[in-house]
């Protein structure tokens, strides 16, 4: 947002206005204010030069101040930029503010939405920056704020404090922080590129992976859990500037439950399951792109693990719903949930599918109809089905749930009664009335239940395969 002061203002007002942009918000910091005239200022905003620069020495450092014209800048919409660079190796924590004033006067444009760049676009240059160019000539001011702070102790009690209100009734047994640069981050996101894998990282053997589509997509797994366990995790996925952590985007999932479910295409790298996290384009161009400067941008995950009575309770209740038989052998069996973290983005959609799972070395999805004449409907296909051979067959039991994203106790479940047959021409099983569609925005009287809390639900499955062998299986 720009500002553009007509009234006159003294040396001293000048400096107390800068300062009240910046609000104070630690204690320990070292502020300087920096300005630079620019002569023969139209060869910049007519492209006759594609930059002018100068230097200065603030708070102990050297850094340089960039002025590029349309020219030379990546989106042809811009008219010119400010940038404010430095030679600094390490990383540390600064606010900046740009001013462009009169040569003569104390009135001037501001913006403290970008930390090190802004781009200034024809119609703020016509209206804000025009009426302060004099003799061809403009003054452009840096009002700097540099930290002494234990940045990431701070950072990471703010991490904590987001999700703590949501963990006010689960016992955290396990908590870390890692987080790794990303250089041309726009190439993740820009489905020509193809899939693109993020850097590994290790923590608690999770890892994180990029998917591109329309829409922008991380899948989040645990890549050694044992089978038949399940871990309790909130994950909460950070993107910041990379060298300011006061500059930052905070995505926080639902309490997940992390099974061995990832499925496996015979390259680790494109392994899906786990959890998903989906970041609509306009999310993106208002929250994350911001973040991004000389294209590189932090992406912080921290990870909470939680005691895991309530998820075992959780999962035995539902396989207790699985009609009993002392017949057929269970060749696999596994719970897979799928966090839905903005109904009203889900709930204008006629299908929505989970990532895909594998169970009994089979892949599956999850579909998920919210509105299906008054009901929402759940469904479990094969996804793999036209590999299958023309003979081939699946016997599976299924329990669908829904549940609340912070509590495991605050659930429906319902199991398909029979065991089914599934194939190459028939691969999917459903529930068509599952629950009435406006019980996910009420709370449910008769178990005292709110499936839909913020916003928020998290559909299950479990999935249990048999023998196919046994050849005297009964099923519909």
């Amino acid at each position: 947002m720009g500002v553009f002061l007509k009234k006159k203002r003294t040396q001293n007002q000048y400096y107390d206005d800068l300062e009240k942009i910046l609000v104070k918000d630690y204690e320990d910091f070292e502020e300087d204010y920096f300005e630079w005239e620019v002569e023969k200022f139209d060869s910049i905003t007519k492209g006759w030069n594609d930059k002018k620069t100068t230097e200065f020495n603030s708070c102990g450092y050297t850094w340089s101040v960039f002025l590029y014209s349309n020219g030379n800048l990546k989106n042809n919409n811009d008219f010119f930029a400010i940038e404010l660079k430095n030679n600094i190796e390490k990383d540390f924590s600064i606010k900046v503010v740009f001013m462009i004033r009169n040569v003569k006067t104390q009135s001037y444009f501001h913006d403290n939405k970008h930390i090190c760049q802004k781009e200034i676009y024809k119609y703020e240059y016509d209206k804000y920056i025009k009426p302060l160019i004099e003799d061809n000539k403009i003054i452009i001011g840096v009002y700097l704020r540099i930290y002494h702070v234990d940045k990431y102790a701070r950072y990471i009690d703010e991490l904590k404090y987001l999700s703590k209100e949501d963990n006010k009734n689960n016992e955290v047994i396990k908590e870390d922080y890692a987080e790794w640069e990303i250089n041309h981050f726009d190439r993740y996101l820009n489905f020509n590129y193809g899939y693109k894998p993020l850097p590994a990282f290790e923590l608690y053997s999770y890892k994180c992976l990029f998917d591109n589509n329309d829409h922008f997509i991380i899948y989040f797994q645990n890549l050694n859990i044992e089978n038949y366990k399940q871990i309790c995790a909130r994950v909460t996925f950070v993107f910041r500037t990379y060298m300011d952590t006061t500059n930052f985007k905070v995505f926080s999932s639902s309490l997940y439950c992390f099974g061995k479910t990832n499925t496996d295409k015979g390259d680790k790298e494109y392994n899906f399951g786990g959890y998903m996290l989906k970041i609509y384009k306009n999310e993106y161009n208002k929250y994350i792109k911001p973040l991004i400067y000389e294209d590189k941008i932090k992406l912080g995950v921290y990870l909470q693990i939680f005691n895991n009575d309530m998820t075992e309770y959780y999962i035995e209740n539902l396989k207790s719903l699985i009609p009993r038989n002392d017949i057929y052998n269970i060749i696999d069996e596994n719970y897979f949930e799928w966090a839905i973290e903005d109904w009203y983005k889900l709930k204008d959609s006629w299908l929505n599918c989970s990532p895909n799972f594998k169970i009994g070395n089979y892949e599956w999805i999850i579909s998920f109809h919210p509105f299906n004449n008054g009901f929402a409907s759940l469904e479990l296909s094969v996804t793999n089905s036209l590999t299958l051979k023309e003979n081939e067959d699946i016997y599976i039991s299924v329990v669908f749930s829904i549940r609340n994203s912070n509590d495991f106790s605050s659930h429906i479940a319902k199991a398909i009664p029979t065991i089914k047959k599934l194939n190459k021409h028939k691969n999917m099983v459903n529930i068509e009335k599952f629950i009435e569609s406006i019980k996910f925005m009420i709370e449910t009287e008769c178990l005292n239940i709110k499936l839909n809390e913020n916003n928020k639900l998290v559909i299950g499955a479990y999935v249990r395969v048999y023998d196919s062998d046994q050849g005297n299986i009964h099923f519909n």
